[in-house]
C-alpha cells in the first residue's frame, strides 16, 4: 500500500510510505565467542557508524510530546537489490502512471535534466520482477516500491520510487531519486515524502525473531493529519531534505516539532512494564525505539502508523509464525502503547545526532574485515526541489482526505458483489466466489439506481447492472492493500445530524476508523462496522455494531448455482458534528478482519 495519488516536490507523482528491502544474507556481523559484534556486513548493517541510522539517542536529548493520535498499524515495503557487472544494463524510464500500467512508454527521467547519471542505464538482474500496480478483480494496490540498487562497485546506491518491472528482461520503471554510498551517511534515498533512505532503518531478516537486539534506528510513516506545516520549516526538518509537495494542505497537525524527518523515541523513564507491553516482538521494537529512535519518513495518507520492514523479513515472519506482522495482534497492541508515549527529540541535528551527549548504547562496530570500504563520508547526490505538474489523470483515490467532494462515485467502486442468475462468475463479493443475487435484490426493491430506505435513511442503490463494480471494498490490512484508501463524496445536506452507511462485511464482522470531512475543512473520525453478510452463516443471533437490517434475502449465488443461506444488507448510522455540513467520507485503511463493503451513504 499504498494507495493514493499525490504530487510531491522533485518528481512526478511520488507516493508516501513504503520501507522494505529485498536482500538475502545470513549474519550481519562477525562475533566473538561471547556473541558481541566485532564487525558488520554492510549489506545487512549499512552506513557509517555515525550515520543517522546507527547513532544511538544521546543523554542530552530534549523531548517534546509527539501527540500522534492514530492507533491503526501497518507495515510497508522497500527493495534492496545488489547487482553484478554481468547483469545486463537496462534503460530506466519514468512510469507513465501511478496506477496499473506502470511498465509502458519510454519517458525519460525528470531528474536527467539536472543529473546526467539519471539517464544512464542500470545493471539489473535479468530475472528481477517488481509487480505492477493492480486495479482488477476487487483489488486496488498501488505500492510505492522505494528501492535501492547497489551497483557492481559494491558501494554506489541508486534510488528510485514507484519502482516497477513487470517482466524479466524488461526496462526498469521508476522515478530516479539520486545516488548515495553504502558506507556513507545514509541520508538520501527514495522515500517520496522525505527523500530519506530506501534501506536505512528497515527492520531486516531475523531482527524480529532472533535473540539479538535491533541495533539501528527504525523508520515509521504517520498520517499527515498529525504533521505540522508552516512557511518557515516547509513541513520538514533535518535530516529530511524535503516534505510532500502537497504538505501545505496535506499536513494538518499543530505540533511544530512533528514533521518529516522528526526523530521519535521513548524517554529513559519508560519501561516495557510501565507501558504494559506483553509481546516479545513488541519489547524488541521498544528497545530499538528507546535506544535509537525512529525517523518519520512518509505520510501514510490514512489514520494509521506504518513500521518499515524488510520484505524478506515479512516472508520470514509469516513462514515462522503463520501470520503476517501486520496481523500480529499482541504486537499491534504493544506498538499502539508505544506510539501513545513517543516523544520528538527536538535537538536532533547534524552536530548532535540523537540529541548529543553520552549515547544510550555503544556505537556500531567497524565493518568486518574484507568489506569494500573506500570512504565513510562521500557526498551524496542531492535531488533538487522541483515541483512537477502531472499530465496524467489523477484517480479519485487520494493521499489525504479532500475538503471538497470528488466528482465520481462509480470510478471508486472496486468490487463486484452482485451477479445475475445466468452469469454468476462475473461477481466475487467475498473472495470465495459468492455474491448477492440480483433477482432477489430487485424483488425486494433494491434494483439498479432505485431509492431504498433503512432506519429512516434514504439511499440510492448502485446504478450499474449486475456484473459491474457496485461497492467500495476495504480489505483487512495486507501488504498489497495496506495503503489503499477510498474517499466517497456525500451530497451536502445542511443541518443534517446523522450519517449512515449501507453495506455489509464478508468473512466475519469487521470495523475500522472512518473519517468524515466537513465543508469547513474539519474532520471527524468515527468507528464504522458491519456484520457478516450471512450473520456468520446463520450462527450469529443478531447483527453487531448497531447494524439495522436493510434487506433480508433467501439465498446468495455461487460461481455455479446458489446457496440457500439468509443473506443481508445492513445500515449503520453515526452522529455528525453539530452545525456542520458533511461533504465526504473516507473509508478505513485498516479493518479488523475480512472485508468491509459499502454500497451507498446517506444523511438525515
Amino acid at each position: 500500500m499504498r494507495r493514493r495519488w499525490y504530487l510531491i516536490a522533485i518528481t512526478l507523482l511520488l507516493f508516501a510510505s513504503v520501507c522494505v528491502s529485498v536482500f538475502f544474507k545470513s549474519e550481519p556481523t562477525t562475533t566473538t565467542k561471547a556473541g558481541a559484534p566485532v564487525g558488520r556486513d554492510p549489506l545487512l548493517w549499512p552506513f557509517a557508524s555515525d550515520s543517522i541510522w546507527n547513532m544511538p539517542v544521546g543523554a542530552n536529548a530534549k523531548y517534546v510530546d509527539a501527540s500522534i493520535g492514530s492507533r491503526g498499524f501497518g507495515t510497508d515495503t522497500d527493495w534492496f537489490i545488489t547487482t553484478k557487472a554481468s547483469d545486463p544494463l537496462v534503460p530506466t524510464y519514468a512510469p507513465p502512471t501511478f496506477g496499473a500500467g506502470r511498465c509502458a512508454g519510454t519517458a525519460p527521467q525528470q531528474q536527467a535534466q539536472w543529473h546526467l547519471e539519471a539517464a544512464q542505464p542500470l545493471h539489473v538482474p535479468s530475472n528481477l520482477i517488481i509487480a505492477d500496480a493492480i486495479n482488477a478483480n476487487g483489488i486496488y494496490s498501488t505500492p510505492n516500491n522505494s528501492s535501492a540498487f547497489l551497483e557492481p562497485d559494491g558501494k554506489t546506491l541508486v534510488s528510485f520510487n514507484v519502482t516497477t518491472r513487470c517482466k524479466a528482461g524488461d526496462p526498469l520503471y521508476g522515478n530516479w531519486f539520486g545516488q548515495s554510498n553504502l558506507y556513507g551517511d545514509g541520508i538520501s534515498g527514495g522515500h517520496g515524502g522525505s527523500a530519506l533512505s530506501s534501506i536505512g532503518g528497515s527492520i531486516r531478516v531475523g531482527e524480529l525473531l532472533n535473540d539479538q537486539p535491533i541495533r539501528h534506528a527504525l523508520k515509521i510513516d504517520i498520517w499527515g493529519n498529525w504533521m505540522h506545516y508552516d512557511a518557515v520549516n516547509g513541513g520538514h526538518r533535518w535530516p529530511a531534505p524535503l516534505a510532500d509537495g502537497g504538505a501545505p494542505n496535506q499536513y494538518k497537525g499543530n505540533n511544530p516539532a512533528l514533521v518529516m524527518g522528526s526523530l521519535l523515541t521513548l524517554p529513559t523513564n519508560a519501561t516495557p512494564e510501565s507501558l504494559g507491553l506483553t509481546s516479545p516482538i513488541g519489547k524488541k521494537v521498544f528497545q530499538a525505539l528507546q535506544n535509537y529512535g525512529a525517523y518519520v519518513v512518509d505520510d501514510t495518507g490514512g489514520d494509521y502508523n506504518a513500521l518499515c520492514v524488510e520484505q524478506q523479513a515479512q516472508v520470514e515472519y509469516k513462514n515462522t509464525t503463520g501470520h503476517a506482522i501486520e496481523q500480529d495482534q499482541p504486537l499491534i497492541t504493544d506498538f499502539n502503547k508505544m506510539i501513545a508515549n513517543v516523544k520528538v527529540i527536538d535537538n536532533n541535528s547534524p552536530t548532535s545526532i540523537g540529541g548529543g551527549g553520552t549515547p544510550r548504547v555503544s556505537l556500531a562496530p567497524p565493518f568486518a574485515t574484507g568489506t569494500t570500504l573506500t570512504t565513510t563520508a562521500t557526498t551524496t547526490t542531492s535531488v533538487p526541489t522541483v515541483t512537477a505538474t502531472s499530465t496524467t489523470s489523477v484517480p479519485t483515490v487520494t493521499a489525504t482526505i479532500p475538503s471538497t467532494p470528488v466528482t465520481s462515485k462509480t470510478s471508486l467502486r472496486n468490487n463486484i458483489g452482485i451477479s445475475t442468475g445466468n452469469n454468476h462468475s462475473t461477481a466475487n463479493y467475498d473472495g470465495g466466489g459468492f455474491s448477492y443475487a440480483a433477482e432477489t435484490l430487485s424483488k425486494a426493491g433494491f434494483a439498479p439506481g432505485k431509492t431504498v430506505h433503512s432506519n429512516g435513511f434514504t439511499f440510492t442503490w448502485p446504478k450499474g447492472n449486475a456484473g459491474t463494480s457496485d461497492n467500495y471494498q476495504v480489505l483487512a490490512q495486507t501488504p498489497s492493500s495496506a495503503l489503499s484508501q477510498i474517499t466517497i463524496p456525500v451530497s451536502p445536506v445542511t443541518k443534517a445530524t446523522m450519517l449512515a452507511f449501507l453495506g455489509s462485511a464478508t468473512n466475519g464482522p469487521t470495523q475500522g476508523n472512518t473519517v468524515i470531512t466537513y465543508s469547513d475543512g474539519t474532520r471527524q473520525t468515527v468507528k464504522v462496522g458491519f456484520s457478516d453478510w450471512t450473520l456468520n452463516g446463520g450462527k450469529a443471533i443478531s447483527p453487531t455494531y448497531n447494524n439495522k437490517i436493510a434487506v433480508s434475502l433467501p439465498y446468495r449465488n455461487k460461481q455455479v448455482g446458489s446457496e440457500r443461506v439468509t443473506t443481508y444488507v445492513f445500515s449503520v448510522a453515526v452522529a455528525l458534528s453539530p452545525g456542520k455540513t458533511v461533504v465526504s467520507v473516507t473509508l478505513p485503511t485498516i479493518v479488523s478482519q475480512g472485508a468491509l463493503h459499502v454500497f451507498a451513504v446517506g444523511t438525515k
